[in-house]
């Protein structure tokens, strides 16, 4: 959203029953209901690409792309931190970086990828706020050059998945933290995909790796596939596609019974709707 940042408590209703309410409308039957908190200037007008996170309870935005009065896209290196009701610069990263992956964690804001003057990045690094004061901290390359990445994170294990910008093949990686080793994982089936969402999602026996939506090959169409990630075979599995094409989107995790799909962008604009996908019976 460009010039405001609206800040939405989402509260989740438990589901009745999994497979009594698949294939109904997601806000009647699920329980969703949406709470507009607030809603105030970002610090720079007009900032799209940003990273962000919440961080221990306020709102953290680290980089993104402006364009200035002569049309020139303009990258940002600064750092700031909703505090007391206030926006407040904390710090720089070393370099102005938008459209990269942010995902969100107890230790602070990892950030992935993104487009820097100089190209694509690979570069991945936590950005810290504490009683010490704000801090950078390097973390291993992603492996394959990538932007628009999707990414998620599960028991210290960084999913990560993007098409590499040179081989155009689109792939999943995975760091240990504790290590800080990447490996590579499964390549996606079918064309280089960007701007899906990815998520960790526990039904009940094991952890199942989703990624859901986003837009495919050079012409960026956006597409309503879904995959999960069966582990034991290391290769992805087709599900129900989405209603509708979605790009960009959001998921939240409901317990064992399903998973929440939010927000982004669908074929005619941007999405308003909520779909849930039940795994147990593979419907939305």
């Amino acid at each position: 959203m460009r010039g405001k940042f609206l800040f939405v408590i989402l509260i989740i209703a438990l589901f009745q029953s999994c497979s009594a309410s698949a294939g109904k409308n997601a806000d009647a039957d699920t329980g969703l209901h949406f709470v507009r908190e607030d809603e105030y200037d970002l610090p720079v007008p007009g900032m799209d690409g940003t990273f962000s996170a919440v961080v221990d309870g306020n709102i953290m935005i680290a980089g993104g792309a402006a364009i200035d009065s002569c049309g020139n896209e303009i990258l940002s290196d600064k750092v700031f931190y909703r505090k007391d009701g206030k926006w407040i610069e904390i710090g720089k990263i070393h370099q102005g970086i938008a459209y990269g992956e942010s995902v969100q964690t107890p230790q602070g804001l990892i950030c992935l990828g993104g487009k820097t003057v100089n190209g694509v990045s690979a570069d991945v690094f936590l950005l810290q706020y504490e009683s010490g004061g704000f801090s950078v901290k390097e973390l291993p390359s992603i492996p394959g050059v990538c932007m628009f990445l999707s990414a998620t994170l599960k028991n210290d294990i960084l999913y990560a998945v993007g098409t590499d910008a040179d081989s155009q093949t689109a792939s999943l990686f995975s760091m240990n933290l504790k290590n800080g080793i990447w490996e590579k994982m499964a390549d996606l089936p079918g064309k280089p995909i960007t701007c899906s969402v990815l998520s960790v999602h526990f039904d009940g026996v094991s952890d199942m790796l989703y990624l859901i939506g986003g837009k495919c090959g050079s012409d960026l169409i956006d597409e309503n596939w879904a995959y999960r990630l069966d582990g034991h075979k290391n290769k992805w599995v087709r599900m129900a596609d989405i209603p509708e094409p979605i790009a960009g989107a959001s998921v939240l995790s409901q317990g064992y019974s399903g998973l929440i799909l939010l927000g982004g962008r669908a074929s005619e604009g941007n999405n308003s709707k909520v779909y849930v996908y039940y795994p147990v019976n593979d419907t939305w």
